[in-house]
């Protein structure tokens, strides 16, 4: 096998894994569990409380810099979590 091929084969199964931790994502419908599940993957729960007191146009700017920067948030999570840190909801966490 040329080295090429191996390296190809290389890339296609990393691919592969990755593909895969993003099917085993859980779905996430709450407020609190996009948070546990999303926004803790890089960011500690006492960030995102000290956001609490927040309102909605922070969240939204912030929620959809996140996305930009690679957040696996789809349109419905987003308003779920948008509407739950605007609440007030990290607060709770």
């Amino acid at each position: 096998m040329t080295e090429r091929a191996v390296l190809m084969l290389s890339g296609l199964a990393v691919a592969a894994l990755l593909g895969g931790c993003a099917e085993a994502d859980p779905p996430a419908s709450t407020g609190a569990e996009i948070v546990r599940t999303r926004c803790t993957r890089c960011h500690s729960t006492e960030r995102i409380k000290a956001g609490a007191a927040r309102d909605r146009a922070y969240w939204e700017t912030t929620v959809d810099r996140m996305r930009g920067n690679g957040a696996r948030i789809d349109d419905a999570q987003r308003a779920t979590l948008v509407e739950f840190l605007a609440s007030g909801g990290a607060a709770g966490l």
